[in-house]
């Protein structure tokens, strides 16, 4: 049987910011100001901040493509 350390999830979901910024390649001073202001998506228990990382990729992606979409509309013109 297992231990709980062989079980152990490589890319948990709720990582910490400095867990987060080895996941991400993000700055640590960019995830903690934008978990202050509400645009990164996060959870905090005492003082430690948990990032939700699949959303916070999932957020990148969506301003990615709307990016590029924006980018193939005014090259046309």
């Amino acid at each position: 049987m297992r231990t709980m350390d062989e079980q152990k999830v490589e890319n948990p979901p709720f990582q910490k910011i400095e867990d987060a910024v080895r996941t991400t390649g993000l700055s640590a001073w960019f995830l903690r100001r934008g978990c202050r202001e509400g645009s990164i998506p996060c959870v905090r228990s005492g003082r430690t901040i948990y990032v939700n990382v699949p959303a916070l990729l999932r957020q990148f992606a969506v301003e990615v493509e709307a990016n590029e979409e924006t980018t193939r509309c005014t090259s046309l013109f």
